[in-house]
């Protein structure tokens, strides 16, 4: 598991748009309000060779209750959606069900996640 949508930003378009843009790609979620959280380094070596060396910026969306959310199958093979502190304590027992920078990123994003709402709340899921 991981967190929603990442991209690199193509030449000439802001990091705005390409969050607009990404989070409809991949999550089919319409969203225009982004907060910035932070930024994340990070290097890790995969099993298979592959290594990743990034610079993340980590944003926040909040979307309108009313939002469907029509996840696309060739980004998204699964998707749940948690209160934070289910987060918190899912990390906790079973680190290794995350990709390998959720947990270090984790810790700057809960401060910033005060309070999600409930699953009747919820945007619904558009299969």
């Amino acid at each position: 598991w991981t967190n929603a949508c990442c991209s690199h930003p193509q030449p000439n378009v802001s990091m705005e748009t390409c969050l607009i843009q990404r989070l409809q790609y991949e999550m089919g979620i319409h969203c225009e309000t982004f907060e910035k959280v932070g930024t994340h380094h990070y290097q890790h070596t995969f099993a298979n060779g592959l290594i990743e060396h990034e610079f993340d910026h980590i944003y926040l969306c909040q979307i309108p209750r009313n939002s469907k959310i029509q996840p696309n199958p060739q980004e998204v093979e699964s998707f749940i959606w948690l209160p934070p502190q289910d987060i918190t304590m899912w990390l906790q027992e079973h680190p290794q069900q995350f990709s390998p920078w959720f947990p270090q990123l984790w810790p700057s994003v809960l401060p910033k996640v005060t309070s999600l709402p409930d699953a009747s709340q919820l945007p619904s899921y558009a299969a």
